[in-house]
């Protein structure tokens, strides 16, 4: 899942890039311009964005399995989960 957030932002981002660059430069687009600016964009973004979707993905696997059932009904407390039904 944490693959699919990071081509998610990564593609949406680059679609920006491209639409900015197209509006820019039509009707004499520099090719190889765009060709580095893009795997510029898509290189830093994805490394970038990894961490961000890797924790998101861990949190919610945390939250689908229950893992918060297995803490004190203080940390479950502060963390706002009730550790009795599962719900929040």
């Amino acid at each position: 899942m944490s693959i699919t957030i990071n081509y998610g932002i990564t593609g949406v981002l680059w679609i920006v890039l491209f639409v900015v660059a197209l509006v820019l430069y039509l009707p004499h687009v520099n090719v190889a311009a765009l060709l580095g600016a893009s795997v510029a964009e898509i290189v830093v973004v994805a490394i970038l964005t990894y961490p961000f979707s890797k924790t998101l993905t861990a949190a919610a696997d945390l939250l689908v399995h229950g893992a918060h059932k297995a803490m004190s009904p203080e940390e479950a407390e502060r963390f706002g989960l009730s550790s009795q039904d599962g719900t929040s």
